[in-house]
């Protein structure tokens, strides 16, 4: 018989062995009113006692597993620059991969750390599933780095699908971010993505609907003159009284580039810079 299997049951013939050691003790025959049914309560007790057992043994053996792995996405992390280029694509595979929400999401923030060490087609192909992935951690950690140098670093049409996929995500700092991103760039951006701006001056979040305006207040002059005067419209009946006033700044401060009508509407008594 499996010794690992007989392990795991010892607790439960130990209490297996209690009633009926204890029954014995008692010098005659057996209680007769204790019911039958009794007996089949004690073997499903003992039953219980075995598998809690083989569970905790099983349950103690993965967690030591998953710290050595743990361990070893910690000594990736510190000797990334000592591993050559395929050892650091194969164990980022195997992490991202692991049966450990820990370890997968670890592993991720590592891969974005180093993007720029990793061979052009893997990163490529990584950057996009991470913009996908599970936690919104790391998705936010994509798109706050593709605002930033990851943007120019990346193949057009790498960058553009990354962006259509952070537009849509469900987390409010992913989309703030996208926002960051478009406002920045948005002369380098095909007009389809030009446009998810005025999409995101529509947006459910209040943080996301006040960055759209802060975009109009910093960015005005790189923003095409339909899509400014669209949004500072909308945004200027804004429900949220941070996203109203940061629009009435913007269109203080670049009121001479606006139609008079509309800085009238915005601001009417209000001195224009």
């Amino acid at each position: 018989m499996n010794t690992k299997i007989m392990f795991h049951w010892i607790p439960g013939l130990i209490f297996f062995a209690i009633p009926f050691a204890a029954a014995r003790s008692v010098k005659g025959p057996l209680p007769e009113e204790m019911p039958v049914f009794m007996y089949f309560f004690i073997i499903l007790i003992i039953l219980g006692i075995g598998i809690v057992a083989h569970y905790m043994y099983r349950g103690s053996k993965g967690d030591k597993t998953a710290r050595q792995r743990e361990s070893e996405v910690n000594a990736l992390d510190n000797n990334f620059d000592e591993l050559a280029v395929k050892e650091r694509e194969e164990q980022l595979m195997k992490f991202l991969n692991d049966k450990n929400r820990t370890i997968r999401s670890d592993t991720a923030f590592i891969l974005i750390k180093n993007f720029e060490k990793l061979n052009e087609n893997f990163r490529e192909k990584e950057i996009l599933e991470l913009s996908k992935n599970e936690y919104s951690s790391v998705r936010a950690e994509v798109a706050g780095r593709l605002s930033e140098e990851l943007f120019y670093i990346l193949p057009v049409n790498v960058r553009n699908e990354l962006l259509k996929n952070l537009a849509s995500d469900a987390d409010e700092l992913v989309r703030i971010y996208t926002v960051d991103t478009i406002r920045r760039n948005i002369s380098d951006l095909p007009e389809k993505l030009q446009n998810l701006l005025e999409k995101f001056a529509d947006d459910p979040e209040p943080g996301v609907r006040l960055r759209v305006a802060e975009s109009i207040y910093t960015n005005f002059n790189s923003m095409p003159k339909n899509m400014r005067e669209k949004i500072i419209k909308k945004l200027a009946d804004d429900e949220n009284p941070d996203v109203r006033e940061k629009i009435k700044e913007a269109v203080k401060k670049h009121g001479k580039k606006l139609p008079g009508k509309l800085v009238n509407e915005i601001l009417q008594d209000i001195e224009i810079l």
